[in-house]
């Protein structure tokens, strides 16, 4: 390795996580899934901290399985815990579609304009809905101790948009741990964070 590259990531080291985070994430795990064409993928995870929480960016390592267009929107959802998956969408989190022929593993991700508030300490599900090739999800394994990941197929389609709550309920469970992040932080840090630049700005 490079000296340089080697002094780099001594004093900025990747961050491997996934879920809820403070930062962008590096790649998460070596293994991949499959993901194929009009279906919808979600993975569930638990909001740090208490209070209101803004979400800044949502995003997920995959590739294109060929190097052909790819069309997907990501979301964030409630917790149906009575069926163990998503229930209804999250204000906001919606993104506008996005599209990638690129199939070498890459961050892919949206920054939310307006930003959508979740509740620490609730359990919420990250969801991926694509269409015109088969994805490969970075994964860590496809058995999935932190999260719960699911896939969601029957009576939808990319252009239909994301399952209703009651098709959320006819799933199939895949218990992967892939690589869906969401950046996040307090609406109070970020009020203080605004008032310094306010300050600074005088």
């Amino acid at each position: 390795m490079n000296i340089l590259l080697l002094i780099f990531y001594l004093l900025f080291p990747p961050v491997a996580a996934q879920g809820f985070v403070t930062e962008r994430p590096s790649q998460w795990g070596a293994d991949v899934s499959t993901s194929l064409v009009d279906r919808a993928t979600a993975e569930r995870f638990v909001m740090p901290g208490t209070g209101t929480m803004e979400i800044s960016e949502i995003g997920l390592y995959f590739k294109c399985s060929a190097v052909t267009l790819d069309y997907f929107k990501f979301g964030i959802f409630t917790d149906d815990a009575v069926n163990t998956c998503p229930d209804v969408i999250v204000a906001n989190s919606l993104t506008a579609e996005q599209s990638t022929s690129d199939n070498t593993m890459q961050p892919h991700y949206v920054t939310y304009g307006t930003k959508p508030e979740l509740t620490g300490g609730t359990v919420y599900w990250l969801a991926i809905i694509h269409k015109g090739v088969t994805l490969n999800f970075s994964r860590e394994n496809d058995t999935n101790t932190n999260g719960y990941g699911l896939v969601c197929s029957t009576g939808i389609t990319y252009d239909t948009g994301f399952p209703t709550a009651t098709q959320w309920e006819t799933h199939t469970d895949n218990n992967e741990k892939t690589s869906f992040w969401a950046v996040y932080a307090s609406t109070e840090a970020s009020t203080a964070k605004r008032l310094l630049l306010l300050g600074a700005g005088k």
